[in-house]
């Protein structure tokens, strides 16, 4: 052997190793960047919505409201073709860098084309809700409106069942065939819900409502609901304060006003005057407690609370007898009395008084303490109806009972990222790179 073929050979041996780890290298890349790109879900587990309506439907916008089974955040992607449901909404109550996980959820879609057709995707925790087939849920807008009726909108305030405000409580006010009217309280527990039009569902055509109609509500948060039957002029405004967890009838034929659970209490003499709540007794977890009673329509009554300082009220029964008084100021923990002062219809001095207590935090509520036996908070809201939709129920929705109807379809589901995705995955371009400049050097030792 000369020794100019032991040099070669000697020379040779390295690129023939380079080339083959280089070759190794690039099939994986590629083996890498084809598997990547298959990473597609195509098992998708089921996803259920409880609930899933369309809201607030006009020319240039319109709401989507619905209920996930468990606590979790969500919102929505949409467009105005099929194919490309790209522009994202969050929920009213979220910002981008802070979601809240609700079992409710309310996303406005704003600054749309009149009498057009848009097509939306639900994002709720990590799956997306569509029709079957992955095919968009859709909503059409109205034809621009130039005129609106004067009817004056409902208003009124949501508290919680301790007589603190209810922020972010969803208002639902439900009308014939109509799209559900949505509103939000706000930090004060007020909220209003405008009612110059409704639109309806079938022939996507606008109905006045007028002081005589009647309609439904649900007032609700994540631990309590409550339901209302009401004409249009017992909301505008709503004669008194709603109380999350309590039902409300206020029909005119009925001759109700306040809750159903309180219907008894009308029926007290008009020559009495009683505290209804706080109950005499009552041991009281929150600092706001509900004070509430009937004495005779229309004749003044002095509500005095011996706090420090004392607290005096004046209010005026109203026509069924029913007042109450929204306390003030926070109660420290300790014993008060609540003395109700007046005259009955004979022209004499009447008087009632409730004692009760405002329990230290964490101390052991005995007693009845607000307006409703039943305001136990669970953690998952009561589940009267399961969506189970089909693609046909587009052109025909299916009304669900008590809840106003709403937009069905099968529901499938596939996982999605939190929005917004940006970047790309960059390792295969690495790796490939890495592998081309292998190559090369196992190259430039051959030649």
């Amino acid at each position: 052997m000369m020794y100019t073929d032991l040099y070669t050979k000697q020379r040779g041996n390295p690129s023939y190793l380079l080339i083959g780890v280089a070759v190794i290298i690039g099939i994986g890349f590629f083996a890498l960047l084809f598997s990547t790109r298959s990473q597609i879900p195509t098992r998708a587990s089921k996803k259920v919505l409880v609930r899933h309506e369309k809201v607030n439907v006009s020319a240039r916008t319109a709401g989507i409201f619905w209920q996930s089974e468990k606590k979790e955040t969500g919102w929505i992607v949409y467009g105005q073709t099929m194919d490309k449901v790209t522009k994202i909404a969050l929920d009213e109550r979220d910002i981008a860098d802070s979601k809240t996980p609700s079992y409710y959820h309310y996303v406005m879609l704003r600054n749309l084309d009149p009498d057009t057709t848009y097509y939306y995707k639900i994002i709720s925790g990590d799956e997306l809700s569509s029709l079957e087939g992955g095919v968009p849920f859709q909503l059409h807008t109205v034809k621009a409106i130039t005129t609106a009726a004067a009817t004056k909108p409902a208003f009124g305030k949501v508290l919680l069942p301790n007589s603190e405000p209810a922020n972010n409580a969803i208002i639902l006010l439900y009308y014939k065939n109509a799209y559900p009217l949505l509103s939000l309280s706000k930090v004060t527990g007020e909220w209003l819900i405008p009612l110059q039009y409704t639109v309806d569902k079938y022939s996507n055509q606008v109905q006045t409502l007028t002081d005589t109609d009647k309609v439904k509500m649900e007032v609700l948060n994540d631990d309590y609901t409550s339901h209302i039957e009401a004409l249009v002029n017992k909301i505008n405004p709503f004669e008194q304060s709603v109380v999350l967890g309590k039902d409300y009838v206020l029909l005119q034929e009925d001759n109700v006003l306040g809750a159903v659970a309180n219907k008894a209490t009308s029926t007290t003499k008009s020559s009495d005057i009683s505290i209804i709540f706080p109950k005499d007794g009552a041991v009281i977890p929150g600092t706001k407690p509900l004070i509430k009673g009937v004495g005779t329509p229309g004749i003044k009554l002095t509500i005095s609370v011996n706090t420090n300082p004392q607290y005096a009220f004046l209010v005026v029964p109203d026509s069924q007898g029913e007042w109450d008084v929204d306390f003030p100021v926070i109660m420290n923990p300790g014993s008060y009395t609540v003395t109700a002062t007046g005259k009955n219809k004979q022209g004499e001095t009447v008087m009632a008084r409730n004692s009760f207590t405002i329990a230290k935090s964490g101390q052991q509520v005995l007693g009845e303490s607000t307006a409703s036996g039943k305001l136990t908070p669970t953690t998952t809201p009561a589940v009267t109806s399961i969506v189970s939709p089909t693609v046909s129920s587009l052109t025909t929705p299916t009304t669900m009972p008590n809840t106003g109807g709403g937009q069905t379809g099968t529901l499938s589901a596939t996982l999605t990222a939190t929005p917004p995705v940006t970047g790309d995955n960059h390792i295969p371009f690495i790796l490939g790179s890495f592998a081309l400049i292998v190559i090369g050097a196992g190259l430039m030792f051959v030649f």
